[in-house]
C-alpha cells in the first residue's frame, strides 16, 4: 500500500516502441493508480517520449543518450527521485509506504542487467543501491531484468550469469518475491523467464 491507497504495478518491455508506448499509455489512463516500470522506452533525440500526456510523474536519469529504464508513478503517489543512484540501467525512487500498518520508506527501483556486459551480475550501481538502502535502513522492491537463467526463479537451468546473481542476493537477505513460470521474453526463437522481483524480507513478511 502507498499511503492508504492501494495501487497496483506493472512492469513492461517497449522494446523502444511508439505503438507498444501507446498501448501502455491507455491502460494507465484508464488505470490511474497504477505504478508502471518501464524497460527499453520509446527515446527520440534522448528523451523519452509517448508519455507526456499522462497526469502522473516520470523518473529516469536525465543527459543519458538511450534511458533503459524509467518509472512512472501516479500523481497522488508522494514521490522523490533518488537521482545520485539512478544510471541510464537503474532508476530508483523513494516512496512513503504502510509496511505491517506503519508509515515506512520504501525505495522502488528498475533494474536493468545488460547481457552484453563482461563481468556476470550484479552492476556496481546495484550494488551500491543494495547497500545505501541497508544504511538507511529503508524497505526495497527491485523489479529487474536480469537477462540471467537460474532455476530459482523459474529458468529450466542455470548458467553463470544466473549463478552470480543468485549468490548475491542470498548473500544480502534479499527475497525472490516473484512467482510462477511463465515466461517473461519471448520471441520468435526462444521464450525465457529473465524478470525477477527481489525485496527485502520485511516486505514479506
Amino acid at each position: 500500500m502507498f499511503g492508504l491507497t492501494k495501487v497496483s504495478v506493472v512492469q513492461c518491455n517497449l522494446q523502444h516502441s511508439r505503438a507498444a508506448t501507446a498501448t501502455l499509455c491507455r491502460r494507465l489512463d484508464v488505470e490511474q493508480g497504477t505504478l508502471a516500470l518501464i524497460q527499453e522506452p520509446w527515446v527520440v533525440k534522448s528523451r523519452i517520449s509517448g508519455l507526456n500526456k499522462l497526469t502522473g510523474r516520470i523518473f529516469s536519469t536525465p543527459n543519458t543518450y538511450r534511458p533503459r529504464t524509467a518509472i512512472y508513478t501516479p500523481r497522488h503517489i508522494k514521490t522523490q527521485p533518488l537521482q545520485h543512484l539512478s544510471t541510464s540501467d537503474l532508476t530508483a525512487v523513494e516512496v512513503e509506504c504502510v509496511v505491517k500498518g506503519k508509515l515506512t520508506v520504501v525505495v522502488i527501483a528498475l533494474v536493468y542487467l545488460p547481457e552484453s556486459s563482461a563481468t556476470p551480475p550484479p552492476t556496481r550501481e546495484m550494488e551500491e543501491l543494495v547497500a545505501h538502502c541497508r544504511t538507511q535502513k529503508w524497505e526495497l522492491i527491485i523489479a529487474c531484468d536480469t537477462n540471467s537463467h537460474h532455476v530459482s526463479w523459474g529458468s529450466e537451468d542455470n548458467n553463470t550469469r544466473g549463478k552470480s546473481l543468485y549468490d548475491y542476493i542470498n548473500v544480502n537477505n534479499l527475497c525472490i518475491s516473484s512467482r510462477g513460470c511463465v515466461p517473461t521474453f519471448v520471441n520468435s526463437r526462444s521464450q525465457t523467464l529473465i524478470d525477477v522481483t527481489l525485496t527485502t524480507a520485511r516486505i514479506l513478511m
